[in-house]
């Protein structure tokens, strides 16, 4: 079995034997299950919960990410889970905890890619940040793509533009399209 397969397993198991484990609780009677439902002509979610933690591992088995939404949806035929509310983190290489919230968001269970929309905001330091409409975390890169409305703030600096990319940590990142930099008068970047 691939390390992508065994991490696609581990990532539906644990999302069922989480759903069971809300619902039984300690104690609770057997429950008979409901009757089959009719044949839909649009497909249903594999699996939908309701205030989650989800975590990413990288083929060593280290945490990359981790977040925690209010509402998720396990699409298994499309190998996508779909997330509403969500905040959490992006470790970097040196361990380094990137903290993110977004309105919405999507991962990519064989691609292994989280997709940030709405109100998207991350931290890395108090000085070292940036907001936007999008942003594309790549787990196997370790990197961020940032799109729509990108605000950057790097120590004294803070600059818009169309685009950012950057590693997750923000210590190197580009901007693109647009750009225009302020610096806090007093102090130098």
């Amino acid at each position: 079995m691939t390390a992508m397969r065994a991490h696609c397993v581990l990532l539906t198991v644990a999302l069922v034997f989480l759903t069971a484990a809300a619902c039984a609780g300690p104690g609770a009677p057997a429950q008979t299950p409901p009757p089959p439902a009719a044949a839909s002509p649009t497909p249903v979610p594999f699996l939908e919960m309701s205030g989650s933690r989800l975590v990413g591992t990288d083929a060593q088995g280290r945490k990359v990410w981790e977040l925690q939404a209010e509402g998720v949806v396990v699409d298994d035929a499309q190998q996508n889970v779909t997330l509403q509310r969500l905040s959490g983190y992006f470790f970097a290489e040196d361990g380094l905890a990137v903290r993110f919230e977004a309105a919405r968001a999507s991962y990519s269970v064989p691609d292994r890619v989280i997709r940030l929309e709405g109100a998207v905001r991350t931290v890395a330091a108090d000085d070292r940040w940036f907001a936007a409409d999008r942003v594309i975390y790549v787990a196997a890169d370790n990197r961020v793509v940032a799109s729509g409305n990108v605000r950057f703030r790097y120590g004294t600096m803070t600059v818009q533009g169309s685009e950012l990319r950057a590693d997750v940590a923000l210590r190197r990142a580009r901007l693109t399209g647009a750009v225009r930099a302020t610096v806090r008068e007093g102090e130098r970047p």
